[in-house]
């Protein structure tokens, strides 16, 4: 059984990481936390979760990406901000993935 989804993004929210440090491991729960709450039509975690994984020093360029992604999808009409977090995952993005965020930024009249 799957504990409830506000629990497990508490852990991810409050917690602080381990004496190690983050972990690759951890950003990859966190972005799939960020997905969750997403599709749970949570969109302002989804935007803090993902940020907080976009700027790990231990994410990959994929989970940066991925991440900026999402929080370009839920700003809504926020049009700069749009732009701003489409182009920072222009950044790490490579693939279909760099297509749909320039396809992002001009949908909304920019320029990537």
């Amino acid at each position: 059984m799957h504990e409830p989804l506000s629990q497990r993004l508490a852990h991810i929210l409050k917690e602080a990481p381990p004496a190690g440090g983050v972990t690759v491991a951890m950003c990859e729960d966190s972005a799939a936390a960020a997905v969750r709450a997403d599709q749970d039509g949570q969109n302002t975690v989804a935007r803090r979760i993902a940020r907080w994984v976009y700027y790990q020093s231990a994410a990959t360029a994929k989970q940066k990406a991925d991440m900026a992604e999402l929080v370009a999808i839920n700003l809504g009409s926020d049009t700069a901000q749009i732009i701003e977090w489409a182009r920072n995952g222009l950044n790490y993005a490579t693939g279909s993935a760099r297509t749909r965020l320039e396809n992002m930024i001009r949908s909304v009249g920019g320029t990537p």
